[in-house]
């Protein structure tokens, strides 16, 4: 009776590898929670140092409704900074927001596993995973960006916040965590600095 040849055993068993890898990878990326869970970060440079109980005046670059809404969440941020909120203030602070809502890009994963000649050469393994078996990932990224200036010419702090959040999440809700936490970093600098809820 012919014995198994053991370099095809071999072979066999890293394919079996292989495939055993990426069956539990793509199980875990389909069931990564895509609902209410936020990814987002942060991005701010100061220019100059912003006095102790500065008067400042907000100007939203975009009129909607959410704006209108978050507008108490800023002047209240403010504040608890220690500065106060004025119309005719000669520091302004310029935001906008922009919301895109749409699918995410699918995720590639590749293994690779090393055999001999008659098993398997350098296998090379790659597959392109959906988050969402449904094709239903449709994500709302928020970006939330902010200016500081003095006589509407001298910069003075520029920040950016962003974050994805899952369709299902309030959006005053999400733009509201954007405000506080890109606010919180106002006069300073941070290099992307993860947005903690």
């Amino acid at each position: 009776m012919e014995q198994p040849n053991r370099t095809n055993t071999i072979g066999i068993f890293s394919v079996l590898v292989i495939l055993t890898t990426l069956f539990w990878a793509t199980q875990a990326a389909a069931q990564a929670p895509a609902t209410s869970a936020s990814r987002g970060s942060i991005v701010t440079n100061a220019y100059a140092q912003i006095p102790e109980k500065s008067a400042i005046s907000i100007d939203f670059k975009e009129d909607s409704e959410l704006n209108a809404r978050l507008l108490p969440v800023i002047q209240e941020e403010l504040r608890e900074q220690g500065h106060t909120v004025s119309s005719d203030a000669p520091l302004v602070l310029q935001i906008s927001l922009v919301i895109q809502s749409g699918p995410q890009p699918d995720e590639r994963i590749t293994v690779s596993g090393q055999g001999d000649s008659r098993g398997v050469s350098n296998a090379r393994v790659s597959v392109k995973v959906d988050r969402n078996p449904k094709n239903q990932t449709n994500k709302t990224r928020y970006r939330l960006e902010a200016d500081l200036i003095e006589q509407q010419t001298k910069p003075i702090w520029k920040g950016a916040a962003n974050i994805a959040v899952g369709a299902g999440r309030d959006r005053k809700e999400a733009a509201e965590l954007l405000v506080r936490s890109l606010l919180a970093e106002l006069g300073t600098t941070v290099r992307n600095k993860a947005i903690v809820e």
